[in-house]
């Protein structure tokens, strides 16, 4: 295993994760920073959507003083489990590709990504998740 970040966090991801319900929470885990998400929706037990959190702090610099606040303006990601760990699904289609070209003038994807969306209509990508399922915690490392 690979130690990196805070060690708090690298122990803490272990940690097995329980079964998806609606309402539940899920901490994503980062180099030191952890984001907090809530199930919007369950597929089933290996395929759900997820919410960010909206984190409110009370406190001054520095404290570690969080208010989790449900936020329906949040986008809903999916989220997979396969090959052994969660993964984020990014769906693109030919409007969300044109849309973002429209507007940012490029995309950041790769050729083969873009040669599915215009021969299919709609690609897929799958990035790793490093979340556990059951509760959901916000940190903020002030020294970054």
């Amino acid at each position: 295993m690979k130690w990196y970040g805070s060690v708090n966090n690298r122990i803490d991801e272990r940690r097995p994760s329980q079964k998806p319900e609606v309402g539940m929470g899920i901490t994503e885990y980062m180099w030191s920073d952890r984001n907090a998400y809530e199930i919007t929706k369950v597929f089933d037990d290996k395929h759900f959507m997820m919410r960010r959190y909206k984190a409110v702090h009370h406190g001054c610099y520095g404290e570690d003083n969080w208010e989790l606040v449900s936020d329906t303006e949040m986008p809903e990601e999916e989220v997979i489990f396969r090959y052994g760990a969660w993964y984020r699904v990014r769906t693109y289609t030919k409007e969300s590709v044109d849309r973002c070209i429209k507007e940012d003038g490029f995309i950041a994807l790769d050729q083969k990504t873009l040669d599915k969306v215009n021969t299919k209509g709609v690609a897929y990508k799958y990035d790793k998740a490093n979340i556990v399922i059951g509760h959901a915690d916000y940190y903020y490392d002030w020294s970054f």
